[in-house]
C-alpha cells in the first residue's frame, strides 16, 4: 500500500489501489485527507514522528491506524523523500503488521508461561529429589533399628548350620540394601 503526502502538512496526495482498498475510502476519498487522520497517536506525537520521518530521516516508524470500518490496525510506514514534478513529496509504504504483533505477543505470553512452568517444575523435582532422599534415610534406618537388631537375637539362639546360614544371607543382603541406599543418598 502506497501514498504520496506533502512532507509539511502530511496531507495525501495520491494512494494506489491497495492503500485504497485496505483504508476502506476511494482513492478520491484519500486525496486530501491527512496521515495524521488515520494515526492513533496523540496530535502532538504524531506531528514529532512526522517531522523525524520527513524532516531526519526516520524511515520506518510503527502507529496503529483506524480504517473506515473503525477496525484499528497496527502498520509499519516506510518513508521516503523523492522528487516529484519539481516538488518535494513524501512517499510512504505501509505495511500492516497486525498479525505479526499478535503473534509477537501471543510468543511472549508463551514464552512468559513457560518460564513458570519451568520454575514449577524446578520446584516439584527439588521437592522428589528431597522425598526420595527422605524414603532412603527412613529405609536404612528402619534396616539399622528396626530388623538387623532382631537378626543378631536371633543368630543367638540355636540355629542349625543351614538356617544360620541362611540368617547370614539376609542379614548380608539387608547391609547391601542398606549400604546401596546410602550411596544414592551421598550422590
Amino acid at each position: 500500500m502506497m501514498f504520496m503526502a506533502d512532507p509539511d502538512s502530511g496531507l495525501i496526495i495520491d494512494v494506489n489501489r491497495s492503500a485504497a482498498r485496505f483504508y476502506g475510502y476511494s482513492p478520491d476519498d484519500l486525496r486530501g485527507k491527512k496521515v495524521s487522520d488515520f494515526s492513533q497517536l496523540l496530535p502532538a506525537q504524531f506531528q514529532e514522528t512526522w517531522e523525524c520521518a520527513t524532516t531526519q530521516g526516520l524511515d520506518c516508524f510503527v502507529s496503529r491506524h483506524k480504517l473506515a470500518n473503525d477496525e484499528l490496525r497496527t502498520v509499519e510506514i516506510h518513508i521516503s523523500p523523492v522528487a516529484c514534478a519539481e516538488r518535494a513529496v513524501v512517499l510512504g509504504i505501509v505495511h500492516d503488521i497486525t498479525e505479526h504483533k499478535k503473534c509477537e505477543e501471543d510468543l511472549k505470553t508463551n514464552v512468559a508461561s513457560l518460564e513458570e512452568l519451568n520454575t514449577a517444575l524446578k520446584v516439584i523435582l527439588r521437592q522428589v529429589e528431597e522425598s526420595r532422599e527422605e524414603l532412603s534415610a527412613a529405609i536404612v534406618s528402619n534396616i539399622g533399628e528396626l530388623i538387623l537388631p532382631n537378626l543378631d537375637k536371633l543368630k543367638k539362639t540355636q540355629l542349625s548350620v543351614s538356617q544360620l546360614s541362611l540368617l547370614e544371607s539376609i542379614e548380608a543382603s539387608l547391609h547391601n540394601i542398606s549400604s546401596t541406599f546410602l550411596q544414592k543418598l551421598r550422590i
